[in-house]
């Protein structure tokens, strides 16, 4: 394929399925990773590889991250050896992790010191949404640059959609996150209080499904609580946890209030201690049976609420 060299630096649980998608699409890429197994990978199908993010930047015309969250992103652009010092005019950063918004307003204006430019892109979806370029990608920036790098994009992502200028992007997938978080308390919550109150579990996932309890985290994660099944998943609550902090930073910097939100990553706080970081999100669901004494699995084996 004719196009921009891609450099991609953090090919982990997310950043390896979206990086072998934009290499199965026929672009040149160059891998980077403190991790060198999926480096290695990468390269047995046809990736190169850099020793740093400097190297990264300097060999793409177009640089991807997709890292861990805004500190890992201060640290891999601002530090020694990092992407900065690799950035020349016309260059483009897209930055798809997760991260704080106020950290990629400040970074903004030292990436375009150089004449090169930042769009923040976060993403929603797990590998294997990744691996089909099924992700749905929210981006910020200024737009002529969006549409420059929108084939990059689409290859990566279903549903492509530009939110304004920087930052933008990793608001709107904070506040996505904020949102599915409490989602999915509340739908433990609610299920462990009809449980307890009498109704059969899989009847009441039935009824929530068709009415106004309805949500994409009923749809997708109520079997998990319903099996007691929470196998790391696309979505882990230590990551979850990770992004309601970031959410609670933002809502403190800009004085804006996120009562339920703060309420519940302590909730997912409980869940980490009780061992389940590296457990599905829905693992939420446990903290709720630890407090009621109630295994909601069993009382689906069973076809039976609980009084």
């Amino acid at each position: 394929m004719d196009g921009p060299v891609i450099g991609f630096i953090g090919v982990g649980t997310i950043g390896k399925p979206m990086a072998t998608r934009l290499l199965q699409s026929g672009f040149r890429l160059i891998v980077h990773d403190v991790n060198p197994v999926p480096v290695a990978d990468l390269v047995r199908q046809g990736a190169g590889s850099a020793s740093s993010p400097r190297q990264t930047a300097q060999e793409s015309q177009v640089t991807i991250l997709s890292l861990p969250s805004y500190r890992e992103v201060e640290t891999v652009v601002l530090g020694d050896g990092g992407v900065l010092q690799g950035l020349t005019p016309g260059k483009v950063l897209i930055d798809m992790t997760t991260s704080l918004p106020t950290v990629t307003r400040r970074i903004a204006p030292l990436i375009s010191g150089p004449g090169a430019h930042l769009l923040d892109a976060p993403v929603s979806g797990g590998p294997g949404r990744a691996a089909k370029g099924e992700l749905s990608i929210m981006v910020g920036g200024a737009e002529e640059i969006f549409q420059q790098a929108r084939p990059i994009l689409e290859t990566m992502g279903k549903h492509v959609v530009y939110t304004g200028g920087t930052g933008c992007g990793h608001i709107c997938k904070l506040v996505a996150n904020l949102i599915a978080g409490v989602n999915m308390a509340v739908l433990a919550e609610g299920l462990l209080l009809g449980v307890r109150a009498g109704v059969d579990p899989q009847v009441l996932i039935q009824v929530v499904s068709g009415s106004s309890g309805q949500s994409r985290m009923c749809d997708d994660r109520a079997w998990r609580i319903l099996e007691g099944s929470f196998e790391p998943a696309a979505g882990r609550v230590d990551i979850l946890y990770k992004d309601l902090i970031t959410a609670r930073t933002l809502a403190e910097e800009i004085r804006s209030p996120i009562p339920v939100g703060t309420l519940v990553a302590e909730l997912y706080q409980v869940a980490r201690a009780m061992g389940r970081g590296e457990w599905d999100l829905a693992a939420i669901g446990t903290v709720y049976e630890r407090m009621t004494g109630i295994l909601v699995k069993d009382r689906a084996r069973a076809g039976l609420g609980a009084v």
